[in-house]
């Protein structure tokens, strides 16, 4: 999981870029950066600590204890994760269709020539800045 968050952040201004422009990148950016800490909260506070502290108290309860006031609770073995390792497996398995998804998709975009249109605005402007700047013959 942390290979593939530690990949997301390079990627991420290439693909928001290439598949939304530059015109609003800097609001789009923040947005698509924004779902890494908002998914690490979900999959990490609501998904995996309660999945383990449901764990825990099974095992207390099979054990014939009782949790008092403040009492910090601790599972035992590898089923105190089992479920949310799943769940984040799923989560990721889920991700990982997007994404074939989006390259199948884009597959022909990036067979074609991606930078016409900046090379084109490029001579545009070159073109327009050739022409403004001719000197003007005065005698005319």
């Amino acid at each position: 999981m942390g290979f593939c968050f530690g990949a997301q952040w390079p990627l991420i201004f290439a693909i928001v870029s290439e598949l939304f422009g530059l015109k609003y990148y800097s609001t789009l950016y923040n947005l698509s950066a924004g779902a890494s800490p908002f998914g690490a909260y979900i999959l990490n506070v609501r998904v995996a600590g309660q999945l383990y502290d449901k764990m825990a108290l099974r095992q207390m309860k099979a054990k014939g204890f009782t949790r008092g006031v403040g009492e910090d609770l601790t599972c035992v073995g590898v089923e105190c994760y089992k479920v949310a390792f799943l769940v984040i497996t799923g989560a990721t398995l889920i991700s990982c269709v997007v994404s074939l998804v989006l390259a199948i998709r884009t597959r022909e975009f990036y067979k074609g020539d991606i930078y016409k249109k900046f090379r084109v605005q490029s001579e545009t402007m070159v073109s327009k800045e050739l022409v403004t700047s001719a000197p003007k013959n005065i005698d005319e």
